[in-house]
């Protein structure tokens, strides 16, 4: 039953599945090596054979990942009906191209509604199925307090569960029109055991393969993980709802006036590069990497489909084994011969020029092009992508042209460079970073004193501090506690620092990249634990709120809290964001089990943040008017040869 249909083990819940799995294996490793061998007149060399087995099993291990055989009808009907839709919307195939596209719309759609053209640019850290809950849930909050939000967003990127909740809001986007039923699907579908059909594929299907080989069920724990989003989306949101199985390279969207561009990040093994997945011409940012870029796009990863990059963003380490990338030997040849390869020309020259010959016998086999694992190895904040196109807007944009249309746009409007090439300029960029980790949050550390040990309340005698905030505490106890085996545990607890500290490094950075843009922009950190601290500071009696808010350990520039002021039409937000009865002591959502607590916390928190964020957005939009009048008047004066008049001092964002 698990086999055939993996989602089932939804049903029976993690620890169920883990018990039952450890159990038959138990039953199978002492039928392999004690049972059978003692049938034998001699049990000791008939108990080598499944020991190689197993052995043989690991080292000839395929060169690259096969396509998912529980997939395989479900991504053909799909590419069968959207290749001939002419009713979805697509981004362009460049980067570049449709960021120009973006910022153009942004200017005309401003024009008409008079407002102030903006483009967002998301980006989702990892956490999980917190970080998925956490993401997708705040994006459609911020649906309601944003006018027009999901149209104005330029990019979209994410990193390990950050990429399952931006594939999960686009999916609830197309699902339904309706803000109420979307929030249902994302809270139904995210709150789904996901993690027992992934265990059971461990248990079930790669650890007895290590023993039968070939012999045994070809798909993997990642495929099952892959076949039970896709199916359990489809129970929830009608059998129609398919985004997950569609291509992701020139993704297909309907519903959406301005589609975005989305990138699920993944980290490229043998490089050590970050690796992003996404609807254009993706490829490794740097200009380095030509050789590899050109090899990926003759690669897997063209054919590959929503889940399935999402997926690979998410490779958790031992729960996912890794994805290798392959690239037919063929396409490796046609390549090498081609004036983009790094060859000299009288190698391309014996190679034929790139053309290969009548009756050229094909090249059999595939070569392993890379090896991607979770995105979190190199940056878990999500914000390289945010970053790389941001520098795109800035910098890498042609010189103006004479109009052109688009082509294989018939729906669009004739455009020119010249439009998109000053409508960059124009727009303002908001960068809005979802942060998923709780354990920064300002808990009251009431009891401390009973719960420290002698040498943290000695150093807090001494100091003569009383701490403000739980994390205060443990993170004092972490310097005195005896580390045992330190030079076993340092690496593993390095990478996770390293990661923590690279993700802290590039919100930081964001910052004075966006005070380089001509108009104001706004950076949020949509943070967990900011909005959590937000919430337990209202209760707290023994500190001031404004201390208890400064208290709060969440990184970055924009993790300071904002009231949420009065927002027109945010009333049932409003009503959402107060965490009713949220004592002192609140659950933390962990990262792959969200208990209904964590979820009541967390569409609470999201409300809030959504607000936060709206304020923010708009403080930023009124300088960006402040800015445009000034640079009008300014022209007028220049063009009249006389001085500027005084206008109001710009307002500083607090």
């Amino acid at each position: 039953m698990l086999i055939g249909a993996p989602e089932s083990a939804m049903n029976l819940g993690p620890i169920f599945v883990t018990l039952l799995g450890l159990s038959t294996l138990s039953s199978l490793f002492a039928a392999l090596f004690i049972a059978l061998p003692y049938c034998t007149p001699s049990p000791r060399l008939a108990a080598l054979v499944p020991l190689a087995l197993v052995v043989a099993n690991v080292v000839y291990q395929p060169l690259a990942d096969a396509e998912n055989p529980l997939l395989k009808k479900a991504t053909a009907s799909t590419v069968e009906k959207y290749e001939s839709d002419g009713k979805c919307v697509h981004v362009q195939r460049s980067l570049v191209r449709a960021l120009q596209d973006q910022a153009d719309d942004a200017v005309q759609d401003s024009k008409r509604s008079e407002g102030v053209p903006a483009m967002f640019f998301v980006s989702a850290e990892g956490g999980g199925i917190r970080a998925a809950y956490w993401t997708a849930m705040g994006l459609a909050n911020l649906e309601e307090t944003i006018p027009n939000f999901e149209d104005r967003i330029a990019t979209m990127s994410g990193v390990s569960g950050g990429s399952l909740g931006i594939a999960t809001w686009l999916a609830a986007v197309e699902a339904t029109d309706s803000l109420i039923e979307r929030r249902s699907l994302i809270h139904r579908f995210l709150s789904s055991d996901l993690l027992s059909p992934a265990i059971a594929g461990l248990l079930f299907l790669d650890t007895p393969r290590l023993f039968f080989g070939p012999l045994w069920f070809s798909a993997r724990r990642d495929d099952v993980f892959e076949a039970t989003i896709v199916n359990r989306w489809r129970q929830i949101a009608g059998a129609d709802a398919d985004l997950f199985a569609r291509p992701l390279v020139n993704l297909c969207f309907k519903r959406m006036k301005h589609p975005p561009t989305v990138y699920f990040g993944a980290t490229e093994v043998l490089m050590g590069a970050f690796a992003p997945m996404g609807n254009t011409n993706f490829g490794m940012p740097g200009g380095d990497r030509k050789f590899v870029n050109g090899l990926l796009r003759q690669s897997d990863l063209i054919r590959t489909n929503v889940v399935h990059s999402v997926v690979m963003s998410a490779r958790f380490p031992f729960l996912s084994p890794t994805a290798d990338v392959a690239v037919s030997l063929e396409n490796v040849h046609d390549y090498l011969a081609t004036d983009q390869a790094p060859l000299p020309r009288w190698i391309r020259v014996k190679m034929n020029d790139g053309k290969t010959p009548e009756g050229f016998p094909t090249i059999p086999g595939s070569a392993r092009l890379g090896m991607l694992v979770d995105g979190g190895y190199f940056d878990n904040s999500g914000l390289t992508m945010t970053r790389y196109a941001l520098n795109i807007l800035g910098q890498h944009v042609p010189e103006p042209r004479p109009a052109v249309v688009v082509a294989n746009e018939p729906q669009r409007r004739k455009r020119t460079f010249n439009a998109a090439f000053e409508a960059r300029s124009q727009v303002a960029t908001h960068v809005l970073h979802f942060s998923n980790d709780p354990t920064s949050a300002c808990v009251d550390p009431a009891g401390w004193e009973s719960t420290a040990s002698s040498d943290v309340r000695e150093a807090l005698d001494r100091a003569k501090f009383r701490p403000r905030c739980r994390f205060e505490v443990d993170e004092l106890e972490a310097l005195f506690r005896p580390r045992w085996l330190s030079w076993v545990s340092s690496p593993v607890e390095t990478i996770l620092a390293v990661r923590a500290g690279h993700a802290a490094h590039e919100l930081n950075a964001m910052e004075p990249q966006l005070l380089t843009r001509l108009y104001p922009s706004a950076l949020f950190n949509y943070s967990l634990a900011g909005e959590l601290t937000r919430q337990l500071c209202k209760g707290r009696n023994s500190l001031r709120t404004d201390e208890c808010l400064s208290a709060g350990g969440q990184y970055g520039p924009t993790w300071r809290i904002r009231a949420s002021g009065d927002l027109p039409g945010a009333d049932a937000v409003k009503a959402r964001a107060e965490c009713k009865n949220l004592s002192q002591s609140p659950p933390l959502p962990l990262g792959w089990a969200l208990h209904s607590d964590d979820t009541v916390l967390m569409q609470c928190l999201s409300a809030s943040g959504a607000l936060s964020a709206r304020v923010q957005i708009a403080e930023a939009e009124e300088n960006y008017r402040f800015v445009a009048a000034s640079n009008k008047v300014e022209q007028v004066a220049d063009a009249a040869s006389v001085p500027a008049p005084d206008l109001p001092r710009r307002r500083r964002p607090r």
